[in-house]
């Protein structure tokens, strides 16, 4: 047992490898397949060592097991709040309408999310990664979906302004987006009286929050202290159980203690958005006199997907298929969430957005070229922004301006008396010249940092669709000296650029996804410069031409297929460049898919290294 104990710390601080996020999602466990029978081979040695060893060492394994038991049960205990009551004790107050974090809420700001007002109701429903033309195709082949959309209005330019949920929120709230000129808390903390929910209360409106992670109590009137409890031991467990083991405790994201706890609520987040739709639209009830304001964040389209069409579970997938059938399901339970508004008198005197916070990295349904900037970036940057004002009527329509998430603060703030120099999204025209900024970064991660490691922006004029409408800003340059650059390693993010993909964790490398992938930092201070690489190539007849600052300086002819092949070059550097700030670019002669089915792709990259000579 001794051994167990502390092969079970070590585990955890030094074997178990970064999987991600633990949100449901497929995790790729058999590529950890060969790691995983070594780690049992470790521990069998270890085992059979304590049996050969005898009394030898029982005493110092006994004290480091005792010491590490307590240590993990220390650092348990303190995960869990002990001390959390069920949220529904303290009734909502002001400090909800004002905080950092967008992702959660008292309880009793959620409660009230079904009960309306025979005045005024502004809706904002946000299904998070619904990209734009997954939603346009639904609504034009489903005929009950588009009927039940009256007098809305689909924006089929619509363009965010992150990858990632936390900054886009943000720039929906407050107005205001993210520019990288201060800290991201700075951002929030200063941003937070200028939000959506704090104007409005200030206007007369009775203010319903349903955060992303506030769901839980919104169905089950308080936070399960069973689950909030089960959720850490799982992680902890996750982490410590061998990795051929570790299959069973995620159990596709539902975890094996969570499972056990009673559920008032369902397990994995698809079935909890159906439950919050459900709910939502079985206790509608006109029973307020004030104006009222609600903010629903649900799950959406967020991978994977895990449910067909008619809403029945299915095996966790994330492909076009798969989004437009969960995506039928999802818009579904919406319609009857609209056609209970219509039933009960207030659709007219509602103001509706139907919006996500960002697309999808999956690319285009349709548009599947691919350019200097690569699909997944392109169609990040198309959210769903649909949008019903006060009274409008008649079939559902498709509009071409271009429009932006922050556009939606000033369309709610007009609505509601409040000045504001900003145009609304029915005060723009489709045809309007209007240049927009996308920032693209890899990990979502990122936005809890103080600030991005690396964030490459691009300005779009024209139709968000449109290849040619896309143009890439100069990016600052790392100010990191350049050495060996593991690809897929969190270092990484800092050095390259977008044109490299983000795999899942632990895959250590990327794709070169489109031309020019670049990584930058500062030069060696030596007169030589060395550039090697690790690659491989899945086309006949693969070239890479290597740039320094702009100038070629090597032409890497790859001779095998899906084979790696190590490349050296070396070149001279100017005495300007010494210890100066410098870009190393790799353009790649092929990029394509190699299949029908998949992402066009260059060259696998598995480390970049820069030394001086």
């Amino acid at each position: 047992m001794a051994i167990v104990a502390v092969w079970m710390y070590v585990a955890f601080y030094g074997l178990a490898p970064n999987f991600g996020s633990l949100d449901g999602r497929p995790l790729d466990f058999a590529a950890y397949e060969q790691r995983g029978w070594f780690e049992l081979a470790l521990l069998l040695a270890g085992l059979v060592f304590a049996v050969i060893s005898g009394k030898r060492f029982i005493v110092p394994l006994t004290i480091a097991a005792a010491l590490f038991a307590v240590v993990n049960a220390v650092q348990v205990l303190t995960a869990i709040d002990w001390g959390r009551q069920p949220l529904t004790s303290g009734a909502a107050t002001a400090a909800d309408l004002t905080a950092s974090n967008d992702f959660v809420t008292s309880a009793a700001r959620t409660l009230r999310i079904p009960e309306l007002s025979s005045s005024r109701n502004i809706i904002v429903i946000v299904l998070d990664t619904f990209q734009n033309d997954v939603l346009e195709s639904i609504v034009r082949t489903d005929s009950v979906i588009a009927n039940a959309l009256e007098g809305f209005t689909i924006y089929t330019n619509a363009m965010g302004h992150f990858p990632f949920t936390q900054l886009s929120i943000g720039a929906v709230l407050r107005g205001e987006v993210y520019d990288g000129r201060e800290t991201i808390p700075a951002y929030l903390e200063r941003t937070n009286a200028q939000k959506l929910p704090a104007i409005l209360s200030g206007a007369g409106y009775e203010v319903d929050l349903l955060p992303l992670h506030s769901r839980h109590a919104f169905l089950a009137g308080r936070v399960s202290r069973c689950r909030a409890y089960a959720e850490v031991v799982d992680l902890f467990l996750f982490r410590q159980v061998p990795l051929l083991l570790k299959r069973a405790v995620y159990d596709d994201g539902q975890f094996v203690v969570t499972r056990n706890c009673p559920q008032a609520t369902p397990v994995t987040e698809q079935e909890q958005d159906l439950e919050v739709l459900s709910r939502i639209s079985q206790h509608l009830v006109v029973s307020r006199e004030q104006p009222t304001f609600k903010w629903i964040h649900l799950w959406g389209m967020h991978p994977p997907a895990r449910l067909d069409a008619d809403c029945s579970g299915t095996e966790s997938h994330f492909d076009g298929a798969s989004v437009r059938a969960q995506g039928r399901c999802i818009l579904g339970k919406m319609a009857d969430i609209l056609d209970q508004l219509k039933a009960e008198g207030v659709y007219d005197n509602s103001q509706i957005f139907l919006i996500s916070d960002h697309g999808s990295l999956l690319g285009f349904i349709e548009n599947q070229e691919n350019s200097s900037v690569p699909l997944r970036v392109r169609s990040s940057a198309h959210p769903t922004i649909a949008f019903k004002d006060f009274g409008a009527t008649g079939p559902l329509e498709f509009d071409g301006s271009p429009v932006v998430l922050a556009d939606i603060y000033p369309t709610i703030l007009k609505a509601v008396g409040v000045s504001t120099d900003k145009l609304a999204l029915n005060e723009l025209f489709e045809g309007q010249h209007r240049e927009r900024f996308y920032t693209f970064y890899k990990s979502a991660a990122e936005a809890t940092q103080e600030r991005l490691s690396r964030a490459d922006t691009f300005t779009i004029s024209g139709n968000v669709r449109d290849n040619a409408a896309w143009s890439v800003e100069p990016s600052e340059i790392a100010n990191i000296p350049l050495g060996r650059i593991d690809l897929g390693t969190d270092e990484a993010l800092v050095s390259a650029n977008y044109a490299f993909s983000t795999e899942a964790a632990g895959a250590g490398y990327s794709w070169v996804l489109s031309n020019p992938a670049t990584v930058d930092g500062v030069l060696p201070e030596a007169d030589t410069l060395a550039i090697s690489a690790r690659v491989l190539s899945p086309h006949e007849g693969q070239e890479i031409r290597v740039s320094v600052n702009g100038r070629e300086v090597a032409l890497w002819q790859i001779s095998t297929v899906n084979g790696w092949e190590t490349f050296e070059t070396t070149v001279s550097l100017d005495q300007r460049e010494l210890g100066a700030p410098g870009v190393i670019a790799l353009d790649i002669l092929i990029i394509e898919p190699i299949n029908n089915s998949t992402r066009p792709l260059g060259v696998l990259v598995d480390w970049i290294n820069v030394e001086g000579k």
